[in-house]
């Protein structure tokens, strides 16, 4: 009984610190779902229609240089229509980890905990299947990475950075919609290059 205690609690202990798989399995469950609720539908309106949609996200980033720790993040995105199979999207995101790295931004736990401001601007492509309402997409991206740490002797600098989203969009009427996504980003810390991931969800409103 004991072992077995113990073996349930480090389970509990390792998903509350690392809650990506349980909500990567979250979103794998929310998109076969959709799937199969929509399929038999017809064309959506708003997902072939050619304006621009705004998406307000809110999620987790898992930033390399906290030692893959979950904190907050918050995005506001704007995409057209391209081709039927393709779209356009400008985003920018916030996020505010605690770090605790040497210079080389490795992740030091003997090193004191400091906060840093990042911010994300990017332009990129979508490739897209509309399936009614439904519309799953993968793409890339790339544009401006900065950080600008509490402490005025900390890091403080912008470099460029690399996107891969995936994810779902669902119109749940010809205006609205909730969307889903994962996000692989390469960011650029001045000589080394760090990847973290995303995963966040929001509503959109196409006009």
């Amino acid at each position: 009984m004991d072992i077995q205690s113990e073996g349930s609690d480090r389970l509990s202990r390792r998903t509350l610190s690392n809650p990506q798989p349980v909500l990567l399995g979250l979103t794998a469950a929310f998109v076969f779902g959709a799937a199969s609720q929509v399929a038999a539908q017809g064309p959506s309106e708003a997902a072939a229609r050619d304006t621009w949609t705004i998406t307000a996200l809110g999620g987790m980033l898992s930033y390399d240089p906290s030692d893959g720790d979950n904190f907050l993040i918050f995005s506001l995105r704007a995409d057209t229509p391209m081709a039927d199979y393709l779209r356009v999207e400008v985003e920018t995101s916030f996020s505010r980890p605690d770090v605790q790295q040497d210079a080389e931004f490795i992740y030091d736990p003997s090193l004191p905990t400091e906060s840093a401001n990042i911010f994300t601007l990017t332009v990129g492509i979508q490739f897209r299947h509309a399936m009614g309402p439904f519309e799953p997409y993968a793409g890339a991206s790339g544009g401006v990475f900065a950080r600008y740490d509490d402490d005025s002797e900390g890091q403080r600098f912008s470099r460029n950075t690399f996107a891969f989203p995936m994810g779902v969009r669902l119109w749940v009427t010809d205006n609205l919609g909730i969307r889903r996504e994962f996000r692989i980003r390469r960011d650029n810390h001045e000589l080394f290059t760090k990847t973290s991931t995303e995963l966040t969800a929001g509503v959109l409103w196409t006009f």
